[in-house]
């Protein structure tokens, strides 16, 4: 595989300034307003930008390892605004939750190419803590599932709480079986586009403000501006997102000895996977040797016995079905944007973005970041993926049936283990029409080939990958520069809950292979680590804040 270039965005700050109101009986107020509240407070919130640790997975830095190219602001749509008040001592809470945006906040400003402001035009009231030295928490577009574990926290235990994991899709829900909506995905739960005018995602803050005590009479118009009773938090959106184009809309294909065309790959799409079902509401820090980020899958390391069983207490793998065809002579999947001068720069993937917001939304998903293959915790079975989907037209004289019926466009067709293509399966193990006795074959149903990629691998040379983390707030975008040979035929990173049987009924990319045919020799196993043996694509990936990651990839044997 040839890896053009690899770079990574980061998703941009929001600033977020929250006038809050307290209220006190011990002096008779003299206005009308004054009555209601005698004392304001406004709260700041930015996007951060990373932290200063020097950890092994570089997830930690400004500007984070692996194909990072610069930040995007983002369109986003702030419905909602719950705020979390604890007093330092432990003694109150309060909770003010679900604000209507539009009720106390301008339209978002940006401020230049790393936040976006927001200018609150409305107090909030408090009632208890007037006087008393308190941290702020907030959530943005919050999830009911993260309010629900907030509601029921003390002032004791909310720090904790407001790093516990929700989930958000049930295992049952991580295995679809039909067509489903992005919505149905674990991430579409609490990440939604809005046409291509903007999407409402649900935002955390990293920690929570710098104590601040809270004074009497502060009047709205000295707090929101900053004079008094101002505090800060920083919050960042808690999904990822993967974007993928491609080059042209068709490629050809030439065989890798001769270099003659022998097919063109066309109808070209993409799903994503194995994003995680569950999110800490927070982000968790790990092992700051290597893991920066954790999540709540990172400890599974798939074998080849507990993917099956073990996999989907995990991952997501209803995403596969999005935009899903019932006749199998059709691509299921996201059509491809097209990006012909892709030139590995921020404003090639941003320019994408603002026209028609591009990309699926998907939760974290990190492992023990290693430098060789035993010591990285990334393996195929526990890594997001993108499965590429394609439909490969051979040309009918590269076919090695002989005095048969030719090969006709759309059917299915069959690779032996001699390499050779085949139009039937009775001519694989016929000497007479070309095939050799005792041969198995893959079988390519109405000619549809799969191609993998993960979202931000380490090292431009695909037989090095070993880790590919995926953290909240960040944009990986990966390009597909071409296609040196075709794919697979099915996809065996979906947990079959009976392996013996090839028909999963959750994979929409079962093994089609003919009974007693079959070769066995898939070379997607969930237990290997990323590197490939072989090549399936050539891609360039980037990465956006919201961080871009992007690169290039040619995918193929």
């Amino acid at each position: 595989m040839k890896i053009i270039n690899k770079f990574f965005l980061l998703g941009v700050g929001v600033l977020l300034t929250l006038g809050v109101v307290s209220c006190n009986n011990e002096k008779e107020p003299n206005t009308s307003q004054e009555k209601e509240a005698k004392t304001y407070m406004a709260l700041s919130l930015n996007m951060p930008m990373g932290s200063f640790r020097a950890n092994a997975d570089g997830q930690d830095k400004p500007n984070p390892d692996f194909n990072y190219v610069g930040k995007w602001a983002g369109k986003d749509l702030i419905k909602t605004i719950s705020v979390y008040m604890i007093a330092t001592d432990n003694s109150s809470i309060e909770k003010q939750e679900d604000l209507n945006y539009g009720d106390y906040y301008n339209a978002p400003t940006p401020a230049g190419d790393d936040k976006v402001v927001l200018t609150p035009k409305k107090g909030v009231k408090v009632t208890t803590l007037v006087g008393k030295e308190v941290v702020v928490y907030v959530l943005l577009n919050a999830s009911d599932k993260a309010k629900a574990v907030l509601n029921a926290a003390s002032a004791a235990d909310f720090k904790q709480k407001y790093k516990d994991v929700i989930e958000l899709s049930t295992k049952n829900e991580a295995l679809a079986t039909s067509n489903i909506a992005p919505e149905a995905t674990a991430a579409g739960k609490i990440a939604k586009k809005n046409g291509t005018d903007n999407e409402t995602i649900m935002m955390t803050c990293l920690e929570p403000s710098s104590p601040i005590t809270l004074e009497q009479y502060v009047t709205e118009l000295d707090a929101l501006a900053g004079v008094k009773n101002q505090a800060k938090v920083s919050v960042e959106r808690t999904v990822a997102r993967v974007m993928v184009s491609i080059g042209k809309e068709s490629y050809e294909i030439k065989d890798k000895v001769t270099q003659d065309v022998i097919g063109t790959l066309k109808e070209i799409r993409y799903v994503v996977a194995q994003g995680e079902r569950k999110v800490f509401i927070s982000k968790n820090s790990g092992d700051p040797t290597n893991n920066t980020w954790k999540t709540p899958g990172s400890d599974f390391v798939p074998n080849a016995n507990n993917f099956h069983t073990n996999a989907a207490d995990w991952y997501d793998y209803a995403s596969l079905w999005e935009e899903h065809k019932s006749n199998d002579s059709q691509i299921s999947g996201t059509l491809l944007p097209t990006i012909d001068a892709y030139n590995q720069n921020k404003e090639t993937v941003t320019t994408e973005l603002e026209k028609s917001l591009s990309g699926k939304f998907l939760l974290p998903n990190t492992h023990k970041f290693g430098a060789t293959k035993d010591l990285s915790n990334y393996k195929k079975g526990n890594t997001a993926y993108i499965l590429v989907r394609a439909k490969f037209d051979p040309k009918p004289e590269i076919f090695a049936d002989k005095g048969k019926v030719a090969y006709k466009s759309g059917d299915d067709f069959y690779i032996g283990t001699n390499g050779k293509f085949y139009a039937k399966i009775e001519n694989v193990r016929d000497p007479e029409a070309g095939g050799v006795k005792g041969m198995n074959a893959n079988k390519y149903v109405k000619g549809k080939v799969l191609y993998f990629a993960w979202l931000n691998p380490d090292k431009n040379d695909d037989k090095a990958w070993l880790n590919s983390p995926v953290v909240r707030n960040n944009i990986y975008h990966v390009h597909i520069s071409g296609f040196k040979s075709i794919g697979v035929n099915w996809n065996p990173l979906v947990p079959n809950p009976n392996p013996d049987d090839p028909k999963n009924p959750n994979n929409p990319d079962p093994n089609p292979n003919e009974p007693g045919y079959d070769p066995k020799d898939n070379p997607i196993k969930p237990e290997d680590p990323l590197s490939n043996d072989d090549t399936y694509m050539s891609v360039q990936v980037t990465v956006l804040p919201w961080l871009v990651h992007s690169y290039s990839i040619e995918l193929g044997f």
